[in-house]
């Protein structure tokens, strides 16, 4: 990936922080918009349209993940990936983040070799989505070798959340299918709105629930393959909250038995 054309918007009132993150990523190429306010970078985000934004919870007019939500509804790059810096973590402070649109949390303090893990995953998954084919009429099964899949990779890279919630912000309709071992699923997506998903004995919120648990296997995504069946009413964004909330839950229940 080309750093140099990748742009990032850093929003900190902190101005020791904002110094701090703006020379350490720009030694590696980045091109760096910085803000000391919440304010200046929603006009920063539409002046420049930065590819990525990193934001400290902590910054003025409004906290960090009131200026996601910002970008993601009122924005000219509504579906940037966006990166929260906070030192909480209290889980409840993440559901929220990422039910507001937040793709990753950072610990703070921060570490350098972190931020750019992330950076660099979000950007190169995000470029595949944007350059994903325009919407067709396709059939999982019956595409030969001549027709990849649009979006594929594995569980352990991406979870199936962050796969929901870019699909999500990208407002993409199509089909994901995920295979694990003898398992199968499908989750059908209209215009980034789950409206369906199924696995072998499981169907709707339930299928999510259950397939939002994987942390191996492989996903694929068609683009415009058609979704006739809808079994889902719930929001995509409440039922990622859902997700973290089941999630979150089970982890604590393995702490505990540990």
């Amino acid at each position: 990936m080309d750093r140099k054309a990748n742009k990032i918007l850093v929003v900190d009132s902190d101005a020791s922080s904002l110094m701090f993150l703006d020379v350490n990523l720009s030694k590696f190429g980045y091109e760096i918009l910085t803000a000391e306010s919440t304010e200046k970078g929603l006009l920063l985000a539409n002046q420049e349209r930065p590819d990525l934004v990193v934001c400290d919870i902590h910054s003025t007019n409004m906290d960090g993940i009131e200026f996601c939500w910002m970008i993601r509804e009122t924005s000219h790059i509504a579906g940037v990936p966006f990166i929260l810096l906070t030192p909480s973590e209290n889980p409840e402070t993440h559901i929220q983040a990422y039910r507001s649109g937040v793709d990753a949390i950072v610990q703070k303090p921060v570490s350098i070799r972190t931020l750019l893990t992330r950076i660099e995953t979000l950007l190169r998954r995000f470029e595949q989505i944007r350059h994903m084919a325009p919407a067709e009429s396709h059939h999982l099964e019956s595409e030969g070798p001549s027709h990849p899949p649009d979006l594929q990779g594995s569980l352990r890279a991406i979870s199936l959340i962050e796969l929901i919630q870019f699909l999500n912000m990208a407002k993409k309709s199509g089909a994901v299918q995920l295979t694990r071992e003898e398992e199968q699923g499908n989750i059908g997506f209209k215009e980034g709105e789950v409206v369906y998903a199924s696995t072998r004995d499981t169907t709707g919120e339930e299928a999510v629930y259950r397939m939002a648990g994987w942390q191996d296997g492989m996903f694929r995504f068609r683009a415009g393959e058609h979704v006739e069946t809808t079994n889902i009413q719930k929001s995509t964004m409440k039922l990622i909250l859902d997700c973290c909330k089941l999630l979150d839950m089970e982890a604590i229940i393995v702490q505990s038995e540990e």
